[in-house]
């Protein structure tokens, strides 16, 4: 998995685009993240639907004074009683049912209830004017459909045309010039606003396929960008950060003491005889051997904002902001004898029988001006030491060096040699 969608859900995304849903329908996995996806946006249109269509309901008192008003006893009591408790119920319902899919079947029995109370307000009345009564249906037939799903609202219509021709049946004016005319008239609202339904959901589904998509593209290139700079700074056969890695970081944790007025310790290290151990046992087990000595180092380095990095080859340097010389020293005792622990059999040796280390450490004080520069240098020169006194050993490079205002190169510096076995 990655971290946009599932591999099946993306192979499915990209095979839905490609064939299309003209029946307005997704495969399973893809419909019910679609339909959770546009659940909290389409509860509140529905919400607010409910609610606008109490007062534009009301505004019908008008047609039903103007065309049945024989019918004013009924429409009080069906749009003033029954019809507020229909919305109450329908509000109620989408609010507790969880399904996205099921609250749109209750919004088109909310938009059927509608018009069926205005139809029975029609049949109601003996006025030759309740057969054009019956064209109240369209603005609730129009209302519907322009907040709903297209197959609810087809379902819906389906059944306001049956309560129009069974109203129109029974007033004995179907067949009739205004019986057809109110007929055709409902039936080309019901067509073109199904059409404009249709093409609406079409346009929100493909948007949120694109949506999709472009989120699964955005986590692809977010993982190789990732991956990208993993590799630029980690170490490819140790997992240690790399050289680039070390001298950034080593930069900005110097700055920051320069800034802070902090301690910060550099030890280079160095594999003893790791030549004799590749010419001995091969170029892979000396691969194994780094990966061993990596792992023991980075599991006894526990200073916090320190930093193990592979320096190239068998060497190894480790940043340790905050640590004074004992503490620095203490630590590169320590790594030896972890690394010895791991009991690297070196037979090729001429320190001992396993693999050894040979540690130079160089300790950065406040208020002496030393460079990254002669830092690394410092180091390097203690670990030379560590190497032309008999290895499998740690030396310390005492830097007393003439203080300045900031951070540059020394101008001065005299030096003392520790060694710790």
């Amino acid at each position: 998995m990655r971290h946009g969608l599932p591999d099946n859900l993306s192979d499915m995304v990209a095979a839905t685009l490609k064939q299309g849903f003209p029946l307005l329908r997704f495969p399973a996995p893809l419909e019910a993240r679609y339909q959770n996806a546009m659940s909290a946006r389409r509860l509140r249109v529905q919400a607010i639907g409910v609610a606008f269509s109490l007062p534009l309901y009301l505004l019908l008192f008008v047609a039903d004074h103007e065309m049945v008003p024989d019918s004013m006893a009924q429409a009080f009591l069906l749009r003033l009683e029954v019809f507020p408790i229909v919305v109450a119920l329908c509000g109620l319902t989408l609010i507790g049912i969880k399904n996205p899919a099921r609250r749109e079947w209750v919004f088109a029995a909310f938009g059927l209830a509608s018009c069926l109370i205005s139809a029975l307000v029609s049949l109601s009345s003996h006025s030759v004017m309740n057969t054009h009564h019956l064209a109240t249906l369209n603005p609730i037939v129009i209302y519907a459909v322009l907040l709903g799903r297209f197959w609810p609202m087809l379902v819906m219509c389906s059944g306001v045309s049956v309560v129009y021709f069974t109203s129109a049946f029974l007033m004995g004016r179907l067949f009739s010039d205004i019986g057809v005319g109110v007929g055709l008239l409902l039936q080309a609202n019901i067509t073109f606003m199904l059409y404009g339904c249709y093409l609406l959901e079409r346009v929100s589904r493909q948007s949120f396929l694109i949506d999709e998509q472009e989120t699964e593209m955005d986590a692809e290139l977010h993982d190789a960008t990732d991956q990208l700079a993993r590799i630029a700074r980690e170490d490819a056969l140790t997992g240690l950060a790399n050289r680039r890695c070390f001298t950034d970081h080593l930069q900005q944790t110097h700055e920051r003491a320069c800034r802070e007025g902090e301690v910060l310790a550099l030890l280079m290290i160095d594999v003893d005889h790791f030549k004799a151990y590749n010419d001995h046992y091969g170029h892979p087990a000396g691969d194994v051997c780094l990966r061993r000595v990596a792992q023991a180092l980075a599991a006894g380095t526990r200073q916090p904002g320190g930093l193990v990095a592979r320096w190239g080859g068998e060497e190894f340097a480790i940043i340790l902001p905050g640590a004074d010389a004992a503490r620095a020293l203490e630590l590169a005792e320590q790594l030896l004898s972890e690394v010895k622990a791991c009991a690297i059999v070196h037979e090729a040796s001429q320190v001992a029988s396993v693999v050894t280390l040979s540690i130079g450490v160089a300790v950065w004080s406040p208020g002496h001006d030393v460079s990254q520069a002669a830092l690394l240098a410092a180091a390097d020169e203690a670990l030379y030491h560590s190497k032309t006194t008999g290895r499998n050993r740690a030396t310390l490079h005492e830097l007393l060096l003439v203080a300045s205002s900031s951070c540059g190169v020394s101008e001065g510096a005299s030096q003392k040699m520790v060694s710790a076995t």
